[in-house]
């Protein structure tokens, strides 16, 4: 317990955490339910230079970090960030190829049940319309779908 807690909650005992044992593999279901928790889905365009981008992220406390990179075990991508100047660690896919090879068919195959199935959505239709062709050509398109969500 930080000093700052033991200073307004006196009369609270600390206890220490179990320790958890982490499986070797994951099972996808629950990879699905845990982004659907503590994940996201995002694509925008960088307006300065009207570039696209894509993003799948899990953020968790940085005492997670191990779990995190399960995911990259999982995924076989993606990079865990430890922040530790706020405490926390991210798991982030950001390539592409991976979005479109690995995680949108992961999603595709293991949907999970929540309103940031919409974000994994517009994320797909995005990610379809770039690899279909010129994307300068149907960055109006993308437009749309990041406004459509946002309005």
């Amino acid at each position: 317990m930080s000093s700052t807690v033991k200073l307004i909650f006196p009369e609270v005992i600390s206890i220490k955490r179990s320790i958890v044992i982490l499986p070797d593999n994951l099972n996808p279901y629950r990879v699905s339910g845990f982004s659907a928790r503590d994940g996201n889905f995002s694509l925008g365009i960088r307006s300065s230079y009207n570039k696209v981008y894509f993003r799948s992220h899990i953020a968790q406390h940085n005492r997670n970090f191990a779990l995190l990179e399960l995911f990259i075990k999982f995924f076989n991508c993606g990079v865990v960030y430890n922040r530790s100047i706020t405490g926390r660690c991210d798991f982030i896919v950001q390539s592409k190829d991976h979005l479109c090879n690995i995680i949108i068919p992961h999603f595709s195959n293991y949907p999970f049940e929540s309103i940031k199935m919409l974000d994994f959505l517009d994320l797909k239709r995005g990610m379809n319309i770039v690899v279909s062709g010129n994307i300068d050509s149907k960055i109006d398109n993308i437009r749309d779908i990041t406004t459509d969500r946002s309005a």
